[in-house]
């Protein structure tokens, strides 16, 4: 079985020599030089036997795992501290804080540390952590410094690759099986900083447990010793990162990271999953069902039974409504289009249904006229050509003016719509002329909304109206009335006007938006 490892800052209290705090025993330091002298000297009582040397935090953190984990073996891996270089900067090799700070690094004990472990029989590893010369004068309590610098320098212990955990030991590369923190040792910038980076390997799927130990009033730990899994932390890491994806209706993304949470901190450790957290799941379960056009699982409240017909026409077209503004923010203009091409198409039947005075009724996703003559020659109302119906059903009532639809289909006949300025805005845009740049995909200076359609989901031609439309962003923001999206946005509501559907189409799309400020307020709520 591959090995555990213990990772820790070696502090103040991690070695007594002869019941005292090792850096009180370095008395009248007036330098480097006594440092050193002091150091020596204790290292050559320490092998004569002459010094009683304990490192009761180690040795009380490795009695509780041991006892856990009895059959498992371990790695102490303690970073010891050497603030040499940044004191010699500040003051040179004389002066007070070669005694105030410098005498409490752990690099004077490593020469004891290791002959102590070989004679306990641990495998330990000490590793000098340097703060270097160009660290500010807060040496090892500089917190955004030592967050920085632990990062850079476990990157050259631990590699992550697919959650597994390698450790780069002196000889070789070794996985480890997990990683024990033990975070009450050193300065509180260090021992932050130090959890902080065990947080994110267990964000990225490390299996890491934390260590916190308390101390009694002689020093020497009490039997407070804390193990924990920081999942609260971690947790709270998370949440920021799942509100910026609500507020870009990304309900895939954030889904996928409270699922990873579910699966590491509760099935992985064999816990019920929280109800709140069950709740959380489904909900964005849900969005994201909805978010991606899926009603498969919805239901008509009212009658119990899948959303289908009329019904599922207005839910469709609800979120088409709701989740676009997402896309056009995010400048996702091939997204967009799509979305919002489809939602033309859908007011568009939905205004037909409304003139025909109950000729064309909804039979699951079509939109049907059956001839009361012959009842077996249906016609599927949204197959026919879009512009068609634009422009000559519903503006002129029937196909007179369209020899082939009129030979073909003489008896389709519904209330035109009256020709205001207001529609005939509407037909040029969606027919002849979306006010884009001159650059249309098909090379000619005018072309209405409809007709980019058949580029994109024929040839995803993405890129030529990626170029328009960010153009436009650049000289107007995506709300501006000159805007091209915000032009199509509004001959959408024009139509959902005529179709006397506004008010319900706007109360649909405030439900999803309720939904997404219910969930951002559970997620203050767990834990």
């Amino acid at each position: 079985m591959n090995p555990n490892l213990l990772l820790q800052i070696f502090g103040n209290s991690d070695i007594l020599v002869n019941q005292q705090k090792g850096y009180e025993t370095l008395q009248d330091i007036r330098g480097e030089k006594d440092l050193k002298q002091y150091s020596q000297h204790h290292y050559q009582q320490y092998k004569k036997g002459k010094l009683a040397v304990q490192f009761p935090l180690i040795e009380q953190t490795l009695q509780h795992l041991q006892q856990q984990y009895p059959h498992e073996s371990f790695i102490i891996l303690p970073l010891l501290t050497d603030q040499r270089p940044w004191i010699k900067e500040k003051t040179g090799t004389k002066g007070d804080d070669w005694k105030l700070i410098a005498s409490k690094d752990g690099h004077w004990w490593e020469n004891i540390l290791k002959d102590w472990s070989q004679q306990q029989n641990k495998t330990c590893h000490p590793r000098i952590f340097s703060i270097e010369s160009e660290t500010d004068v807060s040496g090892a309590a500089n917190w955004e410094k030592m967050a920085k610098e632990i990062n850079l320098y476990l990157a050259n212990l631990f590699t992550v690759n697919d959650a597994q955990l390698d450790y780069h030991s002196p000889e070789k590369k070794l996985p480890i099986n997990r990683l024990f923190i033990q975070h009450s040792s050193g300065t509180p910038a260090l021992s932050s900083a130090l959890y902080l980076w065990g947080v994110e390997q267990k964000l990225q799927g490390v299996e890491v447990e934390f260590i916190y130990i308390t101390e009694n009033e002689d020093y020497t730990p009490s039997n407070s010793l804390l193990l924990h899994t920081a999942t609260q932390w971690q947790w709270r890491l998370k949440v920021p990162q799942i509100q910026q994806l609500l507020a870009i209706q990304d309900f895939s993304g954030a889904r996928e990271i409270v699922e990873s949470h579910i699966e590491e901190s509760f099935h992985r450790n064999q816990q019920k999953v929280p109800d709140n957290f069950q709740a959380v799941q489904k909900e964005l379960k849900t969005l994201d069902q909805a978010v991606s056009l899926n009603l498969s699982k919805m239901q008509n409240t009212s009658q119990g039974e899948s959303l289908t017909g009329r019904e599922a026409v207005l839910e469709r077209l609800s979120i088409a409504l709701w989740s676009e503004f997402a896309f056009r923010k995010r400048g996702q203009w091939m997204h967009w289009y799509l979305r919002v091409a489809g939602a033309f198409e859908l007011t568009i039947c939905l205004l037909l249904e409304q003139q025909s005075q109950g000729q064309f009724t909804w039979q699951g996703r079509d939109l049907i006229y059956t001839p009361p003559s012959d009842p077996k020659q249906q016609v599927k109302i949204n197959r026919l050509s879009i512009v068609t119906l634009v422009v000559d059903l519903l503006t002129d009532g029937d196909f007179k003016d369209n020899k082939k639809m009129a030979k073909r289909y003489p008896f389709l006949t519904i209330t035109p719509i009256t020709k205001t300025p207001d529609w005939k805005a509407f037909k040029r845009f969606y027919t002849t002329d979306w006010q884009i740049l001159e650059e249309a995909i098909s090379h000619r200076e005018k072309q209405g909304f409809t007709h980019l359609r058949n580029s994109l989901f024929h040839s995803l031609v993405g890129d030529s109206i990626d170029e328009d439309l960010d153009q436009s962003s650049r000289q107007y923001e995506i709300t501006d009335s000159n805007h091209p999206t915000e032009v199509a946005i509004q001959h959408l509501y024009y139509l959902l006007s005529l179709a006397n559907l506004k008010p319900e189409i706007e109360q649909r799309m405030a439900k999803y938006q309720h939904k997404v400020t219910q969930l951002k307020e559970q997620l203050k709520l767990l834990y």
